[in-house]
This record gives structure tokens, sequence and C-alpha cells, in this order.
């Protein structure tokens, strides 16, 4: 009996190496599971993908779509790089850029209306000695509010009317919320080594990052602390025609240093470069995701309708319409998808919450989001998996019969 056992074992055992040899061998559920363990794998990862991409562009938008406070089209930054003759020809040189047409109004400031402002120390009665809250400043002359088109929302703006003007300051909204003043028209700051007397307050500013709050800055006035003139160009006339009366003008009085005009709305967009370069990397990441799940779901769907072509077979004599047979194909890689899903949502969700906590001025997480991922991921796997649910639902039932 030992014996002959000893000789079936053997014949199977020559016969399993037969079919292996010859293409024949039928894999284990172990190897099967790992396929479709790879599938989820890789359509959780192309899913996660998607979600982030939809969502870096979307807070990129969402910080573009954000009321700045001014108009910054048509604005022309120029840094004063001999501050001393500016300073001292600056009448002339405004009387001659209005003369040219090219210019609706300029001003001078201590920093491009588009850079983050520096740290100023403010103090003010009530103020509590030991702390330190954060304000900038921009020191301006009296037509920087309306060259950029800032909005007062109380008091006025700078006025050559008012000789007082000269020891005034505007501030902005969040300014006036930090000192928590009501009405803080004619109320005093102590900047620096003088006091300033508020005489408006202007609609806040995104001076800085489009992503961080606007922060409490005050606008002092000054002529002697500016770097910039700031201009705004005549729509009204062709943007290469002004810059070139621009640059005559200005050659006129610095013919030694370069025209070096800078548009506020190019500066502006640079301040979303980052962001959309994470977004463009992980685009690029989720369409090779994609396709190399597209292929690892091909093959995986390719080796199920080799599989279980005799049951095709079979259910087609039986009476199974193509539509249910490929119904039925589907079905399998349906769930695979699902799976992915349930694996990709709530880890994309939270890998995308903890990134936009980086920034305080941020889009939310909105659900159409997500499902609109899973949509394309379930439509991606369906066309393409269709091939060869089609085709072997199509199959001559006799010839799958025949299939050992």
């Amino acid at each position: 009996m030992f014996t002959h056992n000893l000789r079936i074992a053997w014949r199977q055992w020559r016969a399993g190496i037969f079919y292996s040899l010859n293409g024949h061998y039928r894999s284990t559920s172990i190897s099967a599971i790992a396929r479709k363990a790879l599938v989820i794998l890789q359509f959780t990862v192309s899913v996660s993908l998607i979600i982030a991409t939809a969502i870096v562009y979307r807070q990129i938008d969402f910080a573009k779509a954000r009321p700045i406070g001014y108009n910054r089209d048509g604005l022309i930054a120029i840094r004063m790089r001999t501050g001393d003759i500016y300073k001292a020809a600056y009448n002339s040189l405004r009387a001659d850029l209005l003369g040219s047409g090219a210019v609706i109004d300029m001003a001078q400031s201590a920093n491009e209306a588009t850079e983050q402002p520096p740290n100023a120390d403010i103090s003010w009665e009530g103020k509590d000695p030991a702390s330190r809250p954060p304000f900038t400043n921009i020191e301006v002359i009296h037509d920087f509010g309306r060259t950029i088109g800032w909005n007062m929302t109380a008091g006025r703006d700078f006025s050559r009317d008012f000789a007082t003007d000269s020891n005034g300051v505007v501030i902005n909204e969040s300014a006036a919320r930090l000192i928590g003043w009501k009405n803080p028209i004619g109320k005093t700051l102590h900047y620096w080594n003088g006091d300033r007397h508020v005489i408006g307050v202007v609609k806040d500013i995104v001076l800085g990052s489009p992503y961080q709050p606007v922060p409490a800055t005050i606008f002092p006035m000054s002529y002697s602390d500016v770097n910039y003139i700031t201009i705004r160009l005549d729509p009204a006339m062709n943007t290469t025609t002004a810059l070139n009366k621009i640059a005559k003008v200005f050659r006129h009085y610095d013919p030694q240093s370069p025209f070096e005009p800078r548009f506020l709305a190019d500066d502006y967009a640079l301040k979303f470069a980052a962001e959309q370069q994470v977004a463009h990397v992980a685009s690029v990441f989720a369409i090779l995701a994609i396709f190399i799940s597209c292929l690892g779901l091909f093959g995986l769907a390719s080796f199920m309708a080799e599989q279980r072509t005799k049951e095709i077979g079979i259910r087609k004599v039986l009476g199974a319409t193509v539509t249910q047979l490929i119904t039925l194909l589907s079905l399998d890689f349906l769930k695979l998808i699902l799976l992915s899903l349930c694996l990709a949502i709530p880890l994309s969700a939270w890998a995308m919450h903890r990134w936009l906590e980086n920034y305080p001025y941020h889009t939310a997480l909105q659900p159409w989001i997500f499902a609109a991922a899973g949509t394309t991921a379930i439509v991606i796997a369906m066309i393409t998996t269709s091939f060869h649910a089609l085709k072997a639902a199509l199959a001559n039932p006799v010839a799958s019969l025949r299939t050992e």
C-alpha cells in the first residue's frame, strides 16, 4: 500500500512539473490575493494623488480669488536707486510723468505694495507695557492710497490741504481691531520716537502672503524714508508706448540707472509659484500612477477572464446575456476599486487637512472632491476591464467549454 501511494504521489508531482513548464500551472490562492492586493494599492495611491492634486489647485484658486483691498492692474513699481535725486526732484518728476499722458497717478513708499511690510514698534494709551503685539508699517506720501486704489472705511485719506497730516497716520482694519478702538479717528499712536494721530482707517490690504491673515499695519506719512515709486498707467494708452514715455522721463532725471519697472500683477502672481509647482508635480505623479494602475488592472482582468473561461461558457449556454456576463466580470473589479476608495479617501483627507493647516487662509475640504475622484477611478477601472470582459462574454461557448 505504501509503495502504491508513493507511485501515485510521484506521478502527480511529475504532472505538476509538466503543467508548470508548459504554462498550464494554475496560480495558487496566495498569488491571486497578491495580484488583487497590488491593484488595490495602486488605485489607493492613484485616487489619493487625484484628490491631493485637486485640493492643491483649489487652494491656489481660493487664494487668487481673495480680495486684496486695492487694484493692482496697471500698477508698476520702480526702485529709486539714487534716492536723493528723486526726493529732491520728485515734484518735477511727477509733473513730467503726469504731463506725458502715460500716467494717471503716482506716489512714493518705503516698500513695494506686494512686499511683506517690516515690523513696527507701536504703543498707545492704555496699552499693556509688557505686551508686544505684531504690527507692520509702510511709510507713504500723500498720493499713495489714491494711486493704488485703497478703500477708506473711516476718516479720510492723506491730503495736502491739511498741514498736520505730516504727523498723521492711516491704519488698516486689522490694526483698529487689535488695538480695540471703536472709533480710532483722532486717537494717538506712539510710532518709534514720535506721536502720530490717526486720520483714517483703510480696508485690509494683502501686502505679503495671500495665504496669511492681513497683519495690523499702519501707514505713516513720510517723504524721507521712501524707496519705491508706484505708478498707475493710463489704460487708454498702449502699455509699451506708456513705458517708453515713462522711461524717457526717468532717464532725464537719472541717466546712470537702468529703467526696470516691475508690474505688481506679475509680482503678486509669483506668490503662487511654490504651490503651483507642487500642483504640477502632483498631477504628473497622479497621471503616472493611474497609468501603472491601469496596466495592473488590465493584466488582472486578462488573468481572471482566462480563469473563468469555462464558467462563462456554461453561463452562456444556460442563457446568460452578454450584458449579464460583462456585469458579472466587472463586479469583481468594482469591489477592488471600492476597497481602494475606502482606503484612499480617509488617508488623503487626513493628509490634505494637515497640509492646509500650514495656510491660515485656506479652502475647505469639500465632499464633492472625494466623490469626483472616486467616480473618476471607477470609470477608469471599468474602461480598462471592459475589453477583456466583452471579449470573454462574446467568445464562442463551445470553444470555452473545451478549455481545460
